[in-house]
């Protein structure tokens, strides 16, 4: 009879529960094309892993078909394979998200002349960041060596993101935590698949500033900070 696998036992490291963890991908799996590179692994509940697999899924789908992904050999392996999976019975979910989100719009050259019509789609911008929050959450283990305290949160926002932000808090933003994050040295994950920048504060050990880009192109900022202090 085969021996059944010991249950591990430990503390999630995106919501800090105690109890049975498993390995998750950091970041997700699916963005690398084969054969993979070592990825990060971190523990994490079954809620906060098997439950994000449907983000991830979306993630991957909406990161390969960006424009600015262009010509990067994981992401056009990815958007083949995830081309020829939209016809497979379980992708119908996703599917039909990707065709209600799809729609036609003008082409409009640099000197302002119309030059034809393409098609576009809309991103659900709150599932790719919660997408990169559990990768910045990861990681944040992984370079600190334990898990985000309680009474802090991670926030992330896209490049689309931020324009919902006023000037004035971008700018902080910018100036406290991107801009000391992008002065050091990227770590680098795949065939940079992902890069990113890390910045602690220099008076706070918990609070840190991110900047992560995606197949080389696709960029969104993250930062850690006291609760009480969410939404800069």
């Amino acid at each position: 009879m085969a021996k059944k696998s010991k249950q591990l036992i430990g503390e999630c490291v995106h919501c800090g529960i105690l109890g049975p963890v498993t390995s998750d991908h950091i970041p997700p799996k699916g963005l690398f094309a084969s054969p993979r590179p070592k990825l990060k692994k971190v523990p994490s509940c079954e809620s906060c892993n098997v439950g994000a697999s449907k983000d991830d899924e979306y993630f991957r789908a909406m990161l390969s078909f960006h424009d600015t992904a262009g010509d990067h050999p994981d992401a056009r392996q990815i958007r083949d394979k995830v081309f020829r999976g939209l016809d497979r019975p379980e992708s119908a979910g996703l599917r039909h998200k990707i065709a209600n989100a799809t729609r036609e719009v003008n082409v409009i050259s640099s000197n302002g002349l119309f030059v034809g019509r393409r098609l576009a789609y809309d991103v659900d911008l709150i599932r790719l960041d919660r997408v990169v929050r559990r990768t910045l959450t990861g990681l944040y283990y992984k370079e600190k060596g334990y898990r985000l305290p309680d009474g802090y949160i991670a926030e992330v926002y896209s490049e689309e993101g931020l324009r919902d932000m006023s000037a004035s808090a971008i700018e902080k933003m910018h100036r406290e935590l991107i801009r000391p994050a992008l002065a050091n040295v990227p770590r680098t994950i795949g065939n940079k698949v992902l890069r990113y920048w890390f910045a602690l504060a220099s008076d706070h050990p918990h609070v840190s500033g991110w900047v992560f880009q995606f197949y080389e192109r696709i960029n969104f900022f993250g930062i850690t900070l006291p609760a009480d202090r969410a939404s800069v």
